[in-house]
């Protein structure tokens, strides 16, 4: 939902400055405001998905069009899939946290118990995205984890 409110707030700003442009419609404090960032290659604040101004997506504009592409075809790709996709990209989710909720209590209703009973257990899975094909059985891989301050060693397994 979020990410689709970034991208109608884009579309609904693009098509009233592109009418006020052409002077279809009087120029508005907010319009004009959208026009400048474009002219500097920055995305406008209102079409930020959070309103708190914290958004994960990027500030220039050419990144945000790029990123946000990046997550429809993730979530394109996520919704053509019979069941769990075989890896899901974290990074691609405004809400990660509500999926990995949601696989805990897919988890605990299939083994009968309570999702408070339940508890995480982390693999370090050696191969790319690209190369899993099939769901874990009982959890999710998942890839698009970004590590600040570290690096993965990929030979060795560790950070």
């Amino acid at each position: 939902p979020r990410l689709r409110a970034a991208v109608r707030a884009a579309q609904t700003a693009l098509v009233a400055a592109s009418a006020a442009l052409r002077g279809e419609r009087p120029n508005s404090p907010e319009l004009e405001e959208v026009v400048c960032d474009f002219g500097e290659a920055r995305v406008p604040a209102s079409w930020s998905p959070d309103t708190s101004g914290s958004s994960t997506l990027p500030r220039s504009l050419a990144s945000w069009l790029a990123e946000v592409r990046r997550r429809i075809d993730v979530l394109q790709a996520a919704l053509w899939h019979e069941g769990i996709p075989p890896c899901i990209d974290l990074s691609a989710l405004l809400a990660p946290r509500a999926l990995l909720a949601a696989a805990l209590r897919g988890v605990a209703r299939g083994l009968r118990c309570g999702a408070d009973a339940m508890g995480w257990h982390h693999q370090v899975d050696t191969r790319y995205a690209e190369d899993v094909t099939e769901p874990a059985p009982d959890g999710l891989i998942v890839t698009g984890l970004h590590l600040g301050g570290a690096a993965w060693d990929v030979a060795g397994c560790i950070l």
